[in-house]
């Protein structure tokens, strides 16, 4: 959405954050279709452990320490009713913006984890090589959740992106 308004409104956006996210087609439309197939049959617990691969990186999901947190998560995933399928369509159906994304004008945070199997990190590159004022930055040892499994590393990153656009605004204004 984020991408699709700054690069259609331009003059509504201040500034964009992008976390492990295409500007592209879902590359893996089929294997998420028949994924959402079987929750259609047989409910979300029927791929719990296919979909926790897919939305955590192996580092979290082998983390001893966090063992608990990991059972959490699949206890959230498992809480949701077929009605999942519609949302999980969109993304499989959606169209690329990537030949609007020279459009977009103010700054961009792009985010990735290095352990993105489900937004390679190499789509979020894509993305940077169109937006002009853009920064990536790699989340080490994140997967597609790296505010759930690195949340320090992506404050951070915000944080910085923030504080450089406010000293942007500051020195304007002088």
């Amino acid at each position: 959405v984020a991408m699709r308004l700054a690069a259609r409104k331009p003059e509504l956006v201040k500034s964009i954050t992008l976390i492990e996210t295409t500007a592209d087609p879902e590359p893996n439309a089929f294997k998420y279709s028949v994924l959402n197939t079987i929750v259609k049959l047989f409910g979300v617990k029927a791929v719990t452990k296919k979909v926790m691969a897919i939305m955590f990186g192996k580092k979290f999901l082998t983390d001893q320490l966090r063992k608990e947190e990991v059972k959490e998560w699949e206890q959230e995933l498992e809480k949701n009713k077929k009605s999942i399928v519609k949302s999980v369509s969109g993304v499989i159906k959606r169209e690329s913006i990537f030949d609007e994304l020279k459009n977009i004008e103010c700054p961009a945070l792009i985010m990735v984890g290095d352990q993105d199997i489900a937004t390679v990190p190499a789509k979020s590159h894509r993305i940077k090589s169109q937006i002009k004022h853009s920064d990536l930055v790699m989340i080490k040892g994140a997967g597609h959740s790296s505010s759930v499994e690195e949340p320090n590393q992506v404050n951070r990153a915000i944080k910085g992106f923030i504080l450089g656009i406010l000293q942007e605004d500051s020195a304007i204004k002088k």
